[in-house]
């Protein structure tokens, strides 16, 4: 897991760190990154990696992470500032908006590249419950259910993005929400609330 304090400088070396490991994926097989060369790509000593990670799978997953809060927390800005009916189609629409812009999407594209849908999943997972505390559920799951349906649908939504990314993004955020709808019905944002 990664344990990064709250302070600039421990950030700082977190990103130095992520910038590293970047920059490796794209030179060589992640399998064959160590703790050393992240080291050497980064210019972050070995105790200050194992102060923020255990890992070098905690360093993507970290990334990830702020990522899929950064999404979240901006959907939820974004619907403090709407009043009335909310289009049922808002969140999709800003969740792929997001995920359109090629900084915000380059963790996706390491994390499927190197095979790792896992962290994708388990932060998308994770994220929800950010949307659930803000939003109240359309119906009344009770939790003993709650994580089995959001298993299900993650499971397919992340497929669903893992499948736009790999295609180079080549489809719209509104072609992407047709092609939702189609799949899921009328109520295509039940993928995430």
């Amino acid at each position: 897991m990664y344990h990064i304090k709250n302070d600039k400088r421990a950030q700082k070396s977190a990103e130095l760190i992520y910038d590293g490991l970047s920059d490796l994926i794209e030179k060589k097989s992640y399998d064959m990154i160590t703790i050393t060369d992240i080291q050497k790509a980064s210019g972050v000593g070995r105790a200050t990696f194992y102060r923020s990670f255990d890992n070098i799978n905690d360093v993507l997953y970290w990334q990830c992470a702020l990522h899929y809060l950064e999404v979240m927390t901006g959907y939820l800005r974004e619907k403090e500032k709407h009043e009335g009916p909310e289009d049922p189609y808002a969140f999709l629409t800003f969740f792929f908006s997001y995920w359109m812009h090629d900084e915000n999407s380059r963790i996706l594209e390491q994390l499927i590249k190197i095979g790792h849908y896992d962290i994708i999943y388990r932060c998308h997972f994770d994220s929800t419950l950010i949307i659930r505390n803000a939003v109240p559920p359309k119906n009344a799951m009770t939790e003993k259910y709650y994580t089995y349906y959001m298993s299900g649908l993650i499971g397919a939504f992340v497929g669903f993005l893992i499948t736009w990314i790999e295609n180079k993004k080549q489809l719209s955020t509104d072609e992407l929400i047709g092609l939702l709808r189609s799949v899921q019905g009328e109520d295509a944002s039940a993928l995430f609330l």
